[in-house]
Formats: C-alpha cells, sequence, structure tokens
C-alpha cells in the first residue's frame, strides 16, 4: 500500500509541475511582439500571470518585473482591460530591463 501512494502522489506532483510550466510565456519572451491583454490575476506567490493573444494564439504570461507589474496592475485597477498592442521592451539599464509599452505609440500614430 504504501508504495501505490508514493506513487500516485509523485504522478499528480510532476502533473502539477507540467502545468505550472506549460506554455507559460516569460517577459523576454514578449520583447517585440504585439499583444492583446485580455485579464490578470495575482497567483499565491504574489506573481502576476495574464490572458494574453500573441501570434493569434491564447497564453498565460507571467507579467512580473518591477516597471511591468505596477503598470499591469493600473490598467486592471482602471478598466482598461482587454488592451490591445501592448508589447514589451528591453531596456539598457541595470537593474529591471523589461517595460510594456503600447505598441501604436512606436508605429503608425
Amino acid at each position: 500500500g504504501v508504495i501505490k501512494i508514493a506513487k500516485k502522489a509523485q504522478v499528480d506532483l510532476s502533473e502539477f509541475v507540467e502545468i505550472a510550466q506549460s506554455e507559460t510565456l516569460k517577459l523576454r519572451d514578449l520583447v517585440g511582439k504585439v499583444f492583446t491583454l485580455h485579464s490578470v490575476r495575482e497567483v499565491s506567490t504574489g506573481s502576476i500571470v495574464g490572458e494574453i493573444t500573441v501570434d493569434g494564439e491564447e497564453h498565460e504570461a507571467w507579467l512580473d518585473g518591477a516597471r511591468v507589474k505596477p503598470a499591469v496592475q493600473a490598467m486592471h485597477d482602471n478598466g482598461d482591460l482587454p488592451r490591445e498592442n501592448l508589447t514589451i521592451a528591453r531596456l539598457d539599464s541595470y537593474g529591471e530591463p523589461f517595460v510594456i509599452l503600447d505598441s501604436s505609440v512606436t508605429g503608425k500614430n
């Protein structure tokens, strides 16, 4: 019985890890991409996970970072979601390198 229980727990854990890691994009994955941010939620660790559409596909993305997280929280708090034409840019600076921007600012506007 003991072996069976241990084996079962192991399987469940690996499934959990797989779900947690599956296709959750990081900020670096979104640099230079234009995406729509549909909604955000805070997970138990305090990280922000966003539901986004990028390249026509729906994904979840970690939207953490000293500059990105407060910007995303402000969009949420102000009722600005869903929001289209967002992009992540990498700054050449020390500390937090990522910012979230409106891609239309550097585009056709």
